[in-house]
């Protein structure tokens, strides 16, 4: 689950990370009270959920998404012209996110701007903390200037860790340990509420050699979000994919894509392999949609009328390995909400696999039924393109 930079600075507060001053605007009506506070200088920043916010421009202005404003009518003015607006950046896509929030914040000189983040890395199952002396920056575009450790998540993270951490970045022996305190807290932070990443971008050396997070992203782990209801609350439901919702409500695991063939599928390696094949002969799936393992005919039913309202959806491809999941079971769900508009191309592997398949010859002749995964594939992409 993404939160906002504000969100993210307020637990930063929590754990004594040093981080900005900042306040809230959602409304026109606030402006009087951000001028209040900020009479003068302030860097404002429009809050979605999404990066290259200071690249990117309001639709209908030339406005980035973070704004130094050096003046009391400067402020006014921008958030006059933003709030509301839509904000298009490079990882939104050229439909934007609409900023319902602007979060205003102090100025602060800095001497040098670094990047900080802890991660989750799933290749070796370890909490990763990763530095640069290039901070503020696209982070992939500076990948060769990365500093990563591995922690281990039984004993900790540990000082001797942090300095070589310090002596990456070419800190100065007299700010070592402020940045010790900083990365124990921020790891600290992680693992307390389930993070998957905490990144700071720019992480900034003050003038008087101090630091302090200038950004913040926090993405936490929504497996985990049932121990931390406060956290769960955090969530905004205005920056969730409406489908994507829908389906976390019927514990399935939704994201569009930008092909026309909808994947309706259990298992999340299965889902990978499934879009893999599709492009390679030549098609593109719609969406990555996991059933889980306990697929059962509601959530059946749900997945196909949430790829049914994608307006990119051509045809549908059910591909269900069935273990715990029974197959006739997840044949009941197509039965209910099968559609008689578009190709629908159905494998069913494994548990109860016979009687699905005999379900869907007895009551959904327009389905197509195929046992083997490279001929069921080309079916899909074949039909597709007849249409």
């Amino acid at each position: 689950m993404n939160i906002h930079e504000f969100q993210a600075k307020e637990l930063f507060v929590e754990y004594n990370i040093p981080t900005t001053n900042g306040l809230v605007v959602r409304s026109l009506s606030e402006i009087p009270i951000a001028l209040e506070r900020f009479p003068e200088k302030s860097v404002i920043k429009a809050q979605i959920h999404a990066g290259g916010r200071g690249k990117g421009t309001i639709v209908g202005t030339d406005l980035p998404g973070v704004y130094l404003a050096r003046s009391a009518e400067d402020t006014a003015r921008y958030i006059q012209q933003t709030l509301g607006g839509v904000l298009v950046t490079n990882q939104t896509g050229s439909q934007g996110k609409r900023i319902y929030a602007l979060y205003l914040c102090d100025v602060v000189e800095v001497e040098h701007e670094y990047y900080l983040s802890v991660q989750l890395d799933r290749s070796t199952a370890k909490p990763m903390v990763t530095v640069s002396r290039s901070g503020g920056v696209e982070i992939e575009a500076n990948a060769k200037n990365l500093y990563s450790i591995f922690i281990d998540p039984e004993s900790g993270i540990h000082a001797f860790q942090i300095r070589a951490l310090a002596r990456a970045l070419g800190l100065e022996r007299r700010i070592v340990p402020n940045f010790i305190e900083l990365v124990s807290n921020l790891y600290r932070l992680f693992c307390d509420k389930d993070a998957t990443l905490i990144e700071i971008n720019p992480l900034g050396l003050t003038l008087e050699g101090g630091l302090i997070a200038l950004d913040a992203k926090v993405i936490l782990d929504d497996n985990a979000l049932y121990r931390h209801p406060e956290l769960e609350a955090l969530r905004d439901a205005a920056e969730d994919d409406p489908l994507e919702d829908r389906a976390s409500r019927f514990s399935m695991n939704y994201v569009a894509a930008e092909g026309d063939i909808a994947c309706i599928v259990n298992g999340a390696g299965l889902a990978m392999a499934t879009m893999d094949m599709i492009a390679f002969y030549g098609g593109k799936a719609a969406n990555f949609l996991d059933l889980g393992s306990r697929a059962d005919p509601i959530q059946v039913r749900e997945a196909l009328r949430i790829v049914q309202e994608n307006p990119n959806t051509r045809g549908i491809f059910v591909n269900v390995f069935g273990g715990i999941a029974q197959c006739d079971v997840v044949a009941e769900g197509i039965l209910e909400q099968c559609p008689q508009t578009m190709p629908v191309v159905v494998r069913l592997q494994g548990a109860s696999a016979e009687r699905g398949q005999q379900l869907l010859r007895e009551r959904a002749p327009s389905v197509v039924l195929e046992n083997d995964l490279e001929r069921s594939v080309q079916m899909i992409v074949s039909k597709v393109r007849e249409r």
